[in-house]
C-alpha cells in the first residue's frame, strides 16, 4: 500500500470532487480508519464501484491563463510538454500520462476574476523530473518564481515553482531503483 502525502491527498480530493466524486484512494481504508490512525487515506463509495472495473481516467487538466504566449513558454519550453494544437486562445499540450489544456477564455458560468485574484489555490499538480535542483535552477534563470526551494524527504526531493498566472507546480525527483532491486 502506497502512503500518500497530505498534499497529494488534497489534490486527489480536489480532482475527485471535480470528477463528480470518482476519487480513487487506497484499497481497504475507510474514513473511520483514517480518523482513528490520523491517516489521510480513505476509500470512497465511488472507489468501490470503480474498482469493480477500473478507476476513471483523468483525460486532461484545463487551466485558465491570462497570456497564451507566456503560458506556452512555461509549459512547452520549461516543463517540456508537447503541443498537440496551439492557438491564440486555446492550446492542448501532451504530457506523459495526462494532457494540459490552456484557455484564455473564462467559463461563462464563472464570475470574472478580480484584478489581484490568484489562480490555482489549493491545487498543486506534481510533475516528476530527473533532478529537482537542476530544474529549479533552469526556472530561476528564466525568471520564474520559486515558491519553495528544493527539500529532501524520505521519499525524494520536492520544490515548488509558479507559472505566469500563479499556478503552483510541484517538481519531484524520486529515488531511482537500482537494477538489483
Amino acid at each position: 500500500m502506497t502512503k500518500l502525502s497530505v498534499v497529494s491527498t488534497g489534490i486527489g480530493l480536489l480532482i475527485g470532487v471535480a470528477l463528480g466524486g470518482l476519487l480513487v484512494g487506497n484499497r481497504g481504508a475507510t474514513a473511520s480508519d483514517a480518523h482513528a490512525t490520523g491517516s489521510a487515506e480513505v476509500t470512497t463509495a465511488a472507489e468501490s464501484v470503480a474498482t469493480a472495473t477500473r478507476p476513471p481516467r483523468v483525460h486532461h487538466i484545463l487551466l485558465e491563463v491570462s497570456n497564451m504566449r507566456a503560458s506556452l513558454i512555461f509549459y512547452r519550453d520549461m516543463m517540456g510538454l508537447i503541443p498537440r494544437s496551439e492557438g491564440s486562445d486555446f492550446t492542448i499540450l501532451r504530457g506523459a500520462n495526462v494532457d494540459i489544456y490552456l484557455s484564455t477564455n473564462p467559463w461563462t458560468w464563472k464570475e470574472p476574476r478580480g484584478k489581484d485574484e490568484r489562480l490555482g489555490l489549493g491545487m498543486y499538480p506534481h510533475v516528476e523530473v530527473e533532478k529537482v535542483k537542476d530544474a529549479v535552477d533552469r526556472f530561476r534563470k528564466a525568471g520564474y518564481t520559486i515558491v519553495q526551494e528544493p527539500r529532501d524527504y524520505y521519499w525524494g526531493t520536492e520544490a515548488f515553482v509558479a507559472d505566469p498566472d500563479g499556478y503552483t507546480w510541484s517538481l519531484i525527483s524520486l529515488p531511482r531503483k537500482s537494477k538489483d532491486s
